[in-house]
């Protein structure tokens, strides 16, 4: 049957939500500047894995702290959803209910708390720093937002599309001071001259070394996942689900060119500005 290229789940249900984290601090999510669906498998798929792992969407929101020492301090959070791996989802409920993983994380989510937490325990400079994880039930969700005042006239996601039972992550970190990069960006000569194309693969090396150093590889090599402060130089390394670890860091040959390549950094040698 195929993938299935499944709807917003989130669509505009957590705007200006507060979540309160284990430290007790609370952050409002006040922008949510992305949103991927999961492209799910049909249940004759699903009956091709002895060990399936949950479906997910995720959203990634700015925040900003409402209770707190630094209240007014702004922030990102990802958030990561349970999604239904019955396609089409049963409009029952209860049904859906019974997909509910008990709270094991897709394997994305748990690599990407786990990495995030060693690299900011170690003092990484080239990726997000870790602020906090809360994990909550889509139940509480659904229960708050249905209480918002026109949330049901107004909502852009399909509330069957939800898992009751099924888990919701936050994951909370530092917002960088960086703008995203993209292929279309970085390749057009009005916004990336070659210079500034020069000045983010220098930077790039620096930040792929120390992030091999800590131990890490990042293994979904693309220009969105990459950032750049063009007033420090400095490009950052986000996005860190999909990670592997270094069986030899201290490896002075690890860095080679082509990684310019594997990152949409550069194209082929000998062609104009590339």
């Amino acid at each position: 049957m195929g993938r299935c290229r499944r709807p917003l789940i989130l669509g505009n249900c957590l705007d200006n939500h507060v979540v309160t984290f284990p430290d007790h601090k609370q952050w409002q999510l006040t922008k949510k500047l992305s949103e991927k669906p999961w492209e799910g498998s049909t249940l004759s798929e699903r009956a091709k894995w002895a060990d399936w792992e949950p479906d997910e969407a995720h959203a990634v929101y700015e925040c900003v702290q409402t209770r707190g020492p630094k209240v007014g301090t702004k922030a990102i959070v990802k958030v990561r959803v349970e999604a239904p791996h019955s396609l089409p989802p049963s409009s029952d409920p209860k049904e859906r209910a019974k997909e509910a993983s008990g709270m094991r994380f897709n394997v994305g989510t748990t690599r990407e708390i786990k990495t995030l937490e060693e690299l900011t325990s170690a003092g990484c400079s080239v990726t997000p720093r870790l602020l906090g994880v809360k994990v909550d039930v889509q139940d509480s969700l659904v229960l708050d937002t249905r209480s918002k005042s026109g949330f049901e006239a107004n909502r852009s996601h399909d509330i069957d599309w939800w898992i009751p039972g099924g888990y919701i992550v936050y994951i909370l970190m530092t917002r960088l001071q960086a703008q995203p990069l993209d292929i279309n960006t970085f390749w057009n000569d009005k916004v990336f001259t070659k210079q500034d194309r020069d000045n983010v693969r220098s930077a790039f090396q620096k930040s792929y070394i120390e992030l091999r150093k800590f131990g890490i590889i990042h293994c979904d090599t693309k220009l969105e996942n990459l950032m750049w402060d063009k007033t420090s130089h400095k490009c950052y390394i986000i996005d860190l689900e999909d990670t592997a670890y270094d069986t030899e860091p201290d490896d002075p040959d690890f860095w080679s060119e082509g990684e310019y390549f594997m990152w949409n950094l550069a194209r082929r040698w000998g062609t104009p500005n590339w």
